[in-house]
């Protein structure tokens, strides 16, 4: 078992299944993880990050030996994810989701290790794959 009371290992998502139609149908999707790992956070972030008219959902994921890993999903499961950062202990912040390089295209903004080396990194979708467009060394974050 992983973590305390706030990380789970699956995830309900609720879906609209009468795409186009006046009102909705919603359906509930679950999203199980392998023992070892759980959803870190206490929100999902929801956002088309394919540019395909419907919502992905996107998570931290973290491994019990590998760290974390940011991976989007939709209702059929998992979409694709980053790399796992490789060490346990290790963890990534979502900071934000929009076209941040004014190309069209979605960026998904994260800090890579706010404890550690402070990186702000951008990733955006291409094809199968999140791909790292951004590295930012040395954020200085304040203490709360």
């Amino acid at each position: 078992m992983l973590g305390d009371a706030l990380e789970w290992g699956s995830l309900r998502l609720a879906v609209n299944t009468c795409i186009g139609c006046a009102g909705q149908d919603l359906t509930e999707v679950t999203i199980t993880l392998p023992p070892t790992r759980v959803f870190k956070g206490i929100a999902a972030r929801v956002a088309d990050v394919d540019g395909g008219g419907r919502a992905e959902v996107l998570v931290v994921e973290t491994d019990l030996s590998l760290g974390a890993s940011l991976a989007i999903h939709s209702p059929d499961g998992r979409i694709t994810a980053t790399r796992f950062i490789g060490q346990p202990n290790r963890w990534l912040a979502p900071a934000g989701i929009a076209d941040f390089d004014g190309t069209g295209q979605v960026e998904i903004a994260c800090v890579d290790r706010p404890h550690l080396p402070k990186e702000l990194v951008l990733v955006r979708l291409e094809g199968a794959l999140l791909v790292e467009t951004l590295r930012l060394p040395g954020l200085l974050i304040p203490a709360c």
